[in-house]
């Protein structure tokens, strides 16, 4: 990624540190109130969301610092490459989903079992692009660190995937479901 980027995924990580302290200070705070149980679950789920929040901006972080570091590795070749894509933009399209799906409390389990599907769908897919990159491995298509990096980042991209269905379950838990 360019600069610019960069440093905009930096600011957008210091950015949801600094929200995930503020809005967790007040959250405590009003969780010490004598809520209602409805209002106490969705002060907790809120907890659980902007802590997920905060997850993925690190996994980000992560991403980002692998490009930064590996400036020496050889380059990802154009088959990983593609299936990184590939996983980022699936991973993109749960968190969206997730995060929609949290924000407007879909009673839809429809909705919730296909976002749950991708999540299976993510998992299973790690697992194959693993295996791939053995198979680059073994042709001598890429290096062992460049392999390094590409796993760390399927395990970041992964990790985003199951915070995304945390976002999703916390709308069951603030009501109660």
């Amino acid at each position: 990624p360019s600069s610019t980027v960069n440093q905009q995924i930096k600011q957008n990580e210091q950015v949801l540190n600094y929200l995930n302290h503020n809005i967790t200070g007040y959250l405590v705070k009003i969780h010490a109130l004598d809520l209602l149980e409805s209002d106490s679950r969705r002060v907790g789920s809120l907890f659980h969301v902007v802590n997920d929040l905060e997850r993925v901006g690190d996994h980000a972080e992560n991403i980002l610092e692998y490009g930064e570091f590996g400036g020496d590795a050889p380059p990802f070749s154009d088959s990983a490459l593609t299936e990184l894509r590939d996983m980022g933009d699936r991973v993109l399209k749960i968190i969206d989903e997730s995060i929609d799906y949290f924000l407007h409390r879909h009673p839809d389990k429809e909705l919730s079992g296909a976002i749950l599907a991708q999540e299976e769908e993510i998992d299973d897919l790690v697992v194959a692009l693993r295996e791939h990159h053995v198979e680059r491995l073994g042709r001598m298509e890429c290096s062992p660190e460049t392999g390094m990096v590409y796993v760390d980042i399927l395990t970041d991209l992964e990790r985003v995937s199951d915070h995304a269905t945390n976002i999703m379950y916390a709308a069951f838990d603030a009501d109660g479901a």
